[in-house]
């Protein structure tokens, strides 16, 4: 179900809850804007995967996710309107990265102008391809498709600097477009470079929703989540955290 001049629209989240297992997520409501990236940070285990499978119909829910103030289908891809690529890509080991593409209908010359050198990996198994390779493959293939909503799980995982940089560049001209983008990830010191918004969430819940220039405000609120001291850095494009070698809160240093 591809709408049809709907870059215009949001995502909202009406009081979702989920279970997974033993984890309960919820109850939450968000408002994702269209044009934006949300970044979801958050501990180890506190809901960012389960929140982003949640978004793209992977897992039962309760409350709605709404799209262009209509409730979406609770089905795989949210009814053609969402694309997840998860933490760890997931690909026969014996397929050719081109057919990856073809599959999935993603557009390879979209991909290719971005990233022009993908010619070069088109006709190589995944199976042959390091770690960081797949995933830069991964996010590719889902940068380049053309649902509106596009959900990245850790999408700087294994990139080096190089193409950390790159995506971060062809993330920010994707929202610039108009897409709707949501990541989880764990590098805080990147931030300051992608984020339109950042939800923090803990043990499933939402502990706040604000904007890069409130981080200052909230670091405590951030250390806490974390159990660890954060260095700020003062810079023109924002704050910018990273890990203090002080420890975790109480701790002797």
């Amino acid at each position: 179900m591809e709408v049809e001049g709907a870059l215009s629209c949001g995502l909202e989240l009406a009081g979702v809850e989920a279970h997974v297992g033993s984890f309960h997520l919820g109850p939450m409501s968000l408002v994702l804007e269209a044009g934006k990236v949300t970044v979801v940070i958050g501990p180890n285990g506190g809901g960012k995967t389960t929140l982003l499978r949640l978004m793209a119909g992977l897992i039962p829910h309760k409350g709605e996710v709404r799209y262009c103030g209509s409730p979406t289908p609770a089905t795989p891809g949210r009814g053609g309107l969402v694309d997840y690529v998860p933490a760890e890509p997931q690909a026969d080991p014996y397929a050719r990265v081109g057919e990856l593409f073809e599959v999935s209908g993603a557009s390879l010359s979209k991909a290719r102008s971005y990233f022009p050198e993908l010619d070069e990996f088109l006709p190589r198994r995944t199976r042959e391809l390091s770690l960081g390779e797949g995933k830069l493959v991964c996010l590719l293939r889902g940068i380049a498709s053309s649902r509106k909503i596009l959900l990245l799980d850790e999408p700087f995982t294994h990139l080096d600097v190089s193409r950390q940089a790159l995506v971060l560049r062809v993330l920010r001209e994707e929202a610039g477009k108009g897409r709707l983008i949501v990541i989880a990830m764990h590098e805080l010191h990147l931030l300051s470079a992608i984020a339109d918004r950042i939800v923090l969430l803990k043990d499933g819940v939402k502990l706040f929703d604000i904007t890069p220039s409130e981080i200052g405000g909230h670091l405590k609120v951030i250390e806490d989540a974390y159990n660890a001291r954060l260095a700020t850095i003062e810079t023109g494009a924002g704050v910018i955290l990273l890990p203090s070698p002080i420890g975790v809160p109480g701790g002797d240093g």
